[in-house]
């Protein structure tokens, strides 16, 4: 009979849950102490204190909406999984193919439908700025 570890970590759902809400707690408190506190009673005094007040509570605003449109989607949208095609690459391999040290990159297993310079076994890359990354790391 197979022990199956991971039933043991069950519990851990409410502690993401927890960390749920423990950031929309920080992010309560950061607008209470910035808008309420600080800087939202200055709005009311006029002159030059008060024009700084309204660019310092607009940018706040801003960048609190970016914030939790980006905390939502990276906690409630599916990360998505390794394709059942992916293997890696075996240490004899990337040793035949020139490479002094063995590789820890992933290749499909399926032939890419991109065209590919040489004995390399690399997946279609698209966009300059994962083109410049390659480039610039020598992946």
């Amino acid at each position: 009979m197979a022990l199956n570890l991971f039933k043991l970590c069950s519990g851990l759902r409410v502690l993401g849950y927890f960390m749920i809400l423990l950031v929309g707690a920080i992010i309560a408190v950061s607008y209470y102490a910035v808008v309420v506190l600080a800087w939202g009673p200055r709005l009311l005094h006029g002159g030059m204190i008060s024009v700084l007040a309204f660019f310092i509570v607009a940018v706040f605003h801003v960048l609190l909406v970016l914030l939790t449109w980006s905390y939502f989607m990276v906690v409630f949208r599916d990360p998505g999984s390794v394709p059942g095609n992916w293997k890696p690459i075996l240490d004899e391999e990337s040793m035949e193919a020139g490479g002094s040290m063995p590789s820890q990159q992933y290749v499909s297993a399926q032939p890419s439908s991109c065209p590919t310079e040489g004995m390399e076994r690399r997946p279609c890359v698209r966009g300059v700025f994962s083109r410049w990354i390659i480039t610039v790391f020598g992946l």
